[in-house]
């Protein structure tokens, strides 16, 4: 069994540096770390040339930016039978791999893993997840406990779906979604997907130094640019995929948003924006296909 764990990174030097380090703590030892770097500097070569640890790094430089297309560089150059979607602010517990292991290595290879994820900025889980294991599932659960930092996914899926979409994800023209696109076509071609509440990570790794922007303006900046790119997600799958059950994801997620606006009065509330952005993705997604 052997892991390709892939990180897109730019201009997180620091961040990075603390995830590989961290990433030498997995008990389970036969994997590899590969790294497409978009940064406008050397700075995260120098320290990727220089850092000590014990496992194999490959590095790739990439002028072109976008997260989708940094792991579709990196998987082309993969040896593992599985690949782990790790984002470069983040960091597994010692067992995540080995946990991962345990599961797959008597799978019939169409098992995908999903686990959970600690919110360190704000000291709880990362979304709502449930309190126990899930096998196959649905993909409703998918649309919101299966982000891509603690996804575990077989090589296979990766070459019959024929990689990520790089219109999806950060740096490409809808910036989020891409993970959940990936998974519905692999529900598609007959993989199934576990959540296993002991594969863990936190998310992110938190620097000292101050942020330019305040946290909350940033969460509510990623919010709207996850909510344009969910809705171009579910115009893509619901209109010419012809998955219909993202009807039912689509309507609870206006419900929940107008709701939420109507009842809170306060000024900077952005759930009006979120929803704004939503259907704006899921109106320019259908312009780009025709």
């Amino acid at each position: 069994m052997k892991f390709s764990l892939i990180i897109g990174t730019l201009n997180r030097t620091e961040q990075l540096k603390i995830c590989l380090k961290q990433i030498d703590k997995q008990i389970y030892r036969d994997f590899e770390v590969i790294i497409v770097d978009q940064s406008n500097d050397n700075l995260t070569y120098e320290m990727v040339n220089n850092i000590k640890v014990g496992y194999k790094i490959k590095y790739f430089k990439s002028e072109i930016r976008g997260l989708s297309r940094a792991r579709n560089i990196a998987l082309r150059k993969a040896d593992g039978k599985y690949f782990c979607l790790i984002d470069d602010d983040g960091y597994y517990f010692p067992d995540y791999l080995n946990i991962a292991n345990n599961i797959l290595e008597n799978s019939d290879g169409k098992r995908i893993l999903s686990g959970y994820i600690w919110d360190t900025k704000k000291q709880k889980e990362f979304v709502k997840y449930p309190n126990k294991a899930l096998k196959r599932i649905s993909i409703i659960k998918i649309m919101h406990i299966c982000p891509s930092a603690a996804l575990i996914i077989p090589y296979a899926a990766w070459e019959e779906i024929g990689g990520f979409d790089e219109n999806f994800g950060i740096g490409g023209k809808f910036s989020a979604g891409e993970e959940t696109d990936f998974l519905l076509y692999a529900i598609k071609n007959n993989y199934y997907i576990y959540y296993i509440p002991e594969i863990k990570l936190e998310h992110p790794i938190l620097l000292k130094k101050k942020e330019k922007i305040p946290l909350l303006e940033q969460d509510n900046y990623k919010r709207i640019l996850y909510m344009k790119g969910t809705g171009a997600l579910i115009s893509k799958h619901l209109i010419y995929e012809k998955n219909y059950i993202l009807i039912l994801v689509f309507i609870e997620m206006i419900l929940k948003l107008l709701i939420k606006f109507l009842l809170n009065n306060k000024k900077n509330d952005y759930s009006k924006k979120q929803l704004t952005e939503m259907i704006k993705g899921f109106m320019e997604y259908r312009k780009e296909r025709k």
